[in-house]
């Protein structure tokens, strides 16, 4: 005969032992990537944004136009500074 014990559920079916070979004396590190603060706020946006859904032809125009806003609202005040103390 057998002498582990195996437990018995209410159906009758018998659990395996359980298995003692493994013991964790510290957590194992995170096996998710993980991401910076610009990536997962775009992906919070993407969403509302709906960049995913678009035709590669929409996403070249609209990629181009937000880079040409970015653009403007950093370099277009820098350029009035400059232009008006010249």
């Amino acid at each position: 005969m057998s002498s582990t014990t195996t437990t018995v559920h209410r159906n009758r079916r018998p659990y395996p032992p359980p298995d003692t070979s493994k013991h964790y004396t510290e957590v194992p590190p995170r096996t998710v990537k993980q991401h910076g603060a610009l990536y997962k706020m775009i992906k919070r946006l993407e969403p509302e944004i709906a960049f995913g859904e678009l035709e590669p032809a929409e996403k070249v125009f609209v990629t181009v136009a937000g880079l040409l806003i970015l653009t403007l609202a950093l370099w277009g005040p820098i350029y009035l500074v400059r232009y008006a103390m010249s």
